[in-house]
């Protein structure tokens, strides 16, 4: 069975997670999809949340719905801005620790 999810693979821009038992002929499938990586820490693949790769893994897996990224366009734009909000409050974090620590 593929499940499929949203994930912010090491805090950064958000990814489609893809994570099934292990399986050789899914791995061979699931490789044609442009750019996907192996994540060993969260033991998923996963690969850049947009609407082309949507459209890959749909073609992929047509018999398979996958209703939370169906409106994936719209849902960028969403996420962009919280995304960006949430990198730069690392970034402020991360330059406060560097001064109470030097």
């Amino acid at each position: 069975m593929l499940k499929v999810s949203t994930i912010f693979h090491r805090g950064g821009e958000p990814c489609i997670a893809l994570a099934f038992a292990y399986n050789t002929a899914m791995i061979h499938k699931i490789k044609q999809i442009n750019g996907i990586k192996w994540s060993k820490t969260l033991s998923v693949w996963y690969f850049p949340h947009s609407a082309e790769k949507y459209k890959q893994l749909s073609r992929l897996f047509p018999d398979l719905k996958f209703p939370a990224f169906e409106s994936l366009g719209e849902k960028q734009e969403v996420l962009a801005p919280a995304v960006e909000a949430i990198k730069q409050d690392k970034s402020k974090l991360a330059t406060a620790s560097k001064k109470r620590i030097l």
